[in-house]
């Protein structure tokens, strides 16, 4: 078990031990799409709507509908977006996709 110094306004030094009958865990009642970290990317790397359009193949409302949430990543477009980010793989992005759906059967909010 590991401590961390604690210095208090008096000038007093304390090791402060910290244990935890439960393991911490979040749990949120809301869903957030695998469009919100493409999104976050494509802005990162200031690639335009149209420009990222075309290079996934798809149409300018349909990105903006990825973005939003409502376009699901496919196989198809998994692989698009590897492609277009180099980094992360094909995977990545359908797992992602994957627990946002079985997010949303469990009864989370769309974010």
């Amino acid at each position: 078990m590991g401590g961390f110094p604690v210095c208090f306004p008096e000038g007093k030094h304390y090791i402060i031990y910290v244990t935890f009958e439960e393991p911490m865990s979040f749990n949120p009642d809301w869903a957030s799409p695998p469009g919100y970290i493409v999104e976050e990317l494509r802005l990162e790397r200031r690639i335009s709507l149209h420009d990222f359009a075309g290079e996934t193949g798809l149409t300018v409302p349909e990105v903006l509908e990825l973005e939003e949430g409502t376009l699901r990543i496919d196989p198809h477009l998994a692989e698009r977006l590897e492609y277009v980010f180099g980094q992360p793989p094909e995977k990545f992005w359908l797992t992602l996709q994957l627990n946002y759906d079985n997010d949303l059967k469990r009864g989370r909010k769309h974010d």
